[in-house]
């Protein structure tokens, strides 16, 4: 049976991903923080968007993380040209679903903005 062991790359890993989620937070935090000294409106359209904002955040995650699974596989049996082909497919990805949501963000808000429960004025 092997014992899990200390590493300092596991905890320097844990950190600078600890630190990566603390700034990716942080926009919308300091945009409420500053906003709420005008009105509760402004905090509630800005909070439903960043809201929106976040959740295309952890669909382009979802395809990152998955293509690094491969590819970091692909790496590790040497297959060189199956990495290159993979970080190709996920790029191509990206850039396949941010062309098609964009339009439908921008077509689709009201409802989304509805979906969210929010009134008119937001």
């Amino acid at each position: 049976m092997q014992h899990a062991t200390f590493s300092c790359e596991k905890l320097i890993s844990s950190l600078n991903d600890s630190i990566e989620n603390i700034l990716n937070n942080l926009p919308g935090t300091v945009n409420t923080m500053i906003l709420s000294v005008y009105s509760e409106t402004a905090v509630a359209a800005v909070g439903a968007a960043y809201q929106v904002l976040l959740m295309v955040n952890l669909l382009f995650t979802a395809i990152c993380l998955g293509a690094t699974v491969v590819i970091c596989n692909s790496i590790g049996a040497e297959k060189v040209t199956e990495s290159q082909e993979a970080s190709f497919v996920a790029i191509a990805m990206c850039l396949v679903v941010s062309v098609v949501l964009s339009p439908c963000l921008y077509f689709f808000s009201p409802k989304i903005i509805a979906s969210l429960n929010l009134t008119a004025d937001i």
